[in-house]
């Protein structure tokens, strides 16, 4: 299915609960290629992610974090 730009626009949603299961990760794929795929003011595509999805790794990443970019 293909959307217009305004129905994109006017039927998007805010979402604020999650039902807590795990994303699979040919979706994440697809929606990180679609970001990337968007145009920058520079051209510029020099992006790195980390896709943390255990609550082992998010703390982890969390606590390296706190350590390097002290939160005042």
């Amino acid at each position: 299915m293909i959307m217009n730009f305004y129905e994109v626009i006017y039927n998007r949603k805010t979402v604020r609960k999650f039902l807590g299961k795990p994303v699979d990760l040919e979706i994440i794929k697809r929606i990180l290629e679609a970001g990337n795929a968007a145009p920058t003011w520079n051209h510029t595509r020099d992006w790195s992610y980390i896709i943390l999805r255990t609550e082992e790794e998010k703390a982890y990443a969390f606590e390296l974090v706190r350590h390097f970019l002290p939160i005042v």
